[in-house]
């Protein structure tokens, strides 16, 4: 994990990844005359992940995975959230800078990454308590649960919260 990303506030983590973003442009939404039609036809889509998007979320499934006991029993404290947080963070930026899928498929991305940073930064946070700190990783499973049933990824497997 690099230490340098984990230790930057949520903030500054997006205002780093929003140049890649910009950059993240896709030729292949020419088939989509105005966003309504892409909205209603990303509605019906499934999309296929490819090799970095589908490495990063089974790593945030894996580091998920390996703390639900803890998370349900109440043992996991401020810092194991935080460390969850700072993981979904540095995963989510490879997945930005390494994911190169079609428009209309990144697009919907961005839906289920966003949610999970904005659940990253309240796992980081210190002053939560657990139930806080508990409802955001739960909200982080929601997101990766969610993401399997839009995108066909053949290493995702669903996390039961």
């Amino acid at each position: 994990m690099n230490a340098r990303l984990a230790s930057l506030p949520l903030a500054l983590l997006l205002a780093a990844a929003l140049p890649a973003l910009a950059q993240h442009e896709h030729e292949s939404h020419a088939a989509y005359a105005t966003h309504a039609d892409a909205a209603s036809a990303a509605t019906r889509a499934r999309f296929k992940a490819d090799a970095p998007l589908s490495r990063e979320m089974a790593a945030i499934r894996a580091a998920f995975e390996a703390q639900l006991p803890a998370i349900h029993a109440g043992r996991l404290d401020a810092a194991g959230y935080a460390a969850l947080g700072a993981e979904v963070e540095t995963r989510v930026a490879t997945m930005i800078r390494e994911c190169r899928l079609p428009q209309d498929a990144d697009a919907t991305l961005h839906g289920y990454i966003g949610r999970m940073l904005a659940a990253a930064g309240r796992l980081k946070r210190a002053d939560l308590d657990a139930t806080a700190h508990r409802d955001a990783a739960l909200e982080t499973i929601s997101a990766y649960n969610d993401y399997g049933v839009r995108f066909i990824d053949p290493a995702w497997k669903a996390l039961k919260p």
